[in-house]
């Protein structure tokens, strides 16, 4: 969600809000992805077009920014049952950005 300033709020668990300037489609103003919470990956994947359902399954294992960082096509698709497709475009999209915020640094 966006309020007037165009800041995103997230919601957290237990009715939180957390409001940033985060824009999930200009890399340049994220913060590194080490510091994402689970709810800011869980708005990443929409952004980069993952199904609902995977995305409702990566939160509930508390997948945050630090937990993606480690993350492994096999892993997904094994031990979270995501199909392969996803799978590939969640870690192929998780290195470019790496990549991109290495770039900038």
């Amino acid at each position: 969600f966006k309020d007037s300033a165009g800041n995103v709020i997230i919601k957290e668990r237990k009715g939180k809000e957390r409001k940033g300037s985060v824009n999930l489609c200009s890399p340049i103003q994220d913060p590194p992805l080490e510091t994402w919470t689970e709810s800011m990956v869980s708005n990443w994947l929409t952004s980069i077009g993952v199904k609902e359902t995977y995305i409702k399954k990566l939160h509930e294992e508390e997948v945050d920014g630090r937990i993606l960082c480690e993350l492994s096509e096999e892993y997904l698709e094994k031990k979270i049952g995501l199909k392969s497709g996803p799978a590939l475009l969640i870690i192929k999209k998780r290195d470019e950005l790496i990549n991109s915020q290495k770039a900038r640094s």
